[in-house]
C-alpha cells in the first residue's frame, strides 16, 4: 500500500483506475488502523500518512481527502482512544479543508467526550491550519463558526488554548478577506467570554483554564499591537470587558493552588494589564494637528 500511495502522490492528473486503487488502499488502511494490536496501528497510520513525507500535489490530496476524511472521522468517533489518535494523526497531514473540517468537529466536547482524543483533534487542528493548507474566504468563515462554538464549550485548558490558537492562525493568515479575519478575532473573544465566565465563578474545577487565558492573551496582544489601529478599535468594545473580567478572577486563584497555577493566574493579570492599555490607547481619537493660533480680531475704531 505504501508504495502505491507514494507512487500517486506526486500525480498532476489521476485516472479511474489510479482512484481505485487510493481508495481501496484507504479503505484496507482504516480497516487495519482499527486493529485492537498496537504494531498494526502503528504500521496503518505510517502506511496512510507515508505520503506527506513527500511533495504531494494538490490532485493527489484531494483525492485522498475525499475517499478518507470521511471513514477516519467515523473511525475516531468508535475506536478506543489509541487507535482514534492514530486516526486523527492521519486527519492532520491531510492538509484540505475537508479534513479541516473533521477536525473540527472532532475537536469539540460535544461530539469527543474523551479529553486525550479531543487533545490529539484540536493540536492536530491548529497544526494543519499554520501549515497553510488551502482553503478559500467561505471555507475559513464556516471553519471559524465551527471552531467558535468548540472554545464556548471546552473545559480542558489545553484543548483551549490549541482552539484558541487555531483561531488565531486564520486570522493572521495571509491574503485572508477582512470579514474571515475579524470573524476570527470575535472567535476568539467569544471563546475568552466563555473561558472568563467558567473561571469567574470560581469553582475549582475550571481553574485550570487560566493556563488557556494567559497564553493566549498574550499572543493575542502581541498579535493586534501588530494589526492596524482599526483592528484594535473594532475589537475593543467587545474584548475590552472580558479582559476586565479575566482580570478580575486572575486576582483570586483558588485556595490551594499550586505553583504553576498560581503562576497561570498571576500572568493573566499581568496579560489583561497590558491588554487593556493597548485596546484603550486604541480607542482615543487621533489628536488634531496643532495649527497656528488664530489671529485676534482688531480693535474696534471708536465712532464719534
Amino acid at each position: 500500500m505504501a508504495g502505491d500511495l507514494n507512487d500517486l502522490a506526486s500525480a498532476k492528473s489521476l485516472t479511474d483506475a489510479q482512484k481505485q486503487t487510493i481508495r481501496t488502499n484507504v479503505e484496507t488502511g482504516v480497516k487495519q488502523l482499527g486493529s485492537s494490536d498496537v504494531g498494526e496501528v502503528a504500521k496503518a497510520r505510517e502506511l496512510l500518512s507515508g505520503w506527506s513525507d513527500g511533495v504531494a500535489t494538490p490532485v493527489f490530496r484531494g483525492e485522498f481527502s475525499k475517499v478518507a476524511c470521511g471513514p477516519l472521522s467515523d473511525l475516531v468517533l468508535r475506536a478506543e482512544p489509541i487507535q482514534a489518535v492514530n486516526a486523527i494523526e492521519v486527519l492532520r497531514v491531510v492538509q484540505t479543508h475537508e479534513a479541516l473540517q473533521q477536525l473540527a468537529k472532532l475537536a469539540n466536547s460535544g461530539t469527543v467526550t474523551n479529553v486525550g482524543v479531543r487533545l490529539a483533534a484540536s493540536r492536530a487542528l491548529q497544526t494543519a491550519i499554520e501549515a497553510g493548507t488551502d482553503m478559500n474566504s467561505a471555507q475559513a468563515d464556516g471553519l471559524v463558526r465551527a471552531i467558535t462554538e468548540a472554545t464556548k464549550r471546552e473545559t480542558e485548558w489545553a484543548c483551549s488554548y490549541s482552539q484558541l490558537t487555531a483561531l488565531a492562525a486564520i486570522a493572521k493568515r495571509s491574503g485572508m478577506d477582512a470579514k474571515v479575519v475579524s470573524a476570527a478575532r470575535a472567535g476568539q473573544v467569544s471563546g475568552l467570554g466563555a473561558l472568563a465566565t467558567k473561571v469567574g465563578k470560581g469553582d475549582a474545577k475550571d481553574a485550570q483554564l487560566m493556563k488557556s487565558a494567559s497564553r493566549v492573551l498574550a499572543a493575542m496582544r502581541k498579535d493586534l499591537a501588530n494589526a492596524p489601529s482599526t483592528e484594535r478599535s473594532a475589537l475593543s468594545g467587545t474584548l475590552l470587558p472580558v479582559v476586565e473580567s479575566l482580570r478580575k478572577a486572575g486576582l483570586a486563584p483558588p485556595s490551594g493552588a499550586d505553583a504553576d497555577l498560581t503562576a497561570a493566574y498571576a500572568d493573566t493579570v499581568k496579560a489583561a494589564d497590558l491588554m487593556a492599555q493597548l485596546l484603550k490607547a486604541s480607542g482615543k481619537p487621533a489628536a488634531k494637528p496643532a495649527g497656528k493660533p488664530a489671529a485676534k480680531p482688531a480693535p474696534k475704531k471708536p465712532t464719534n
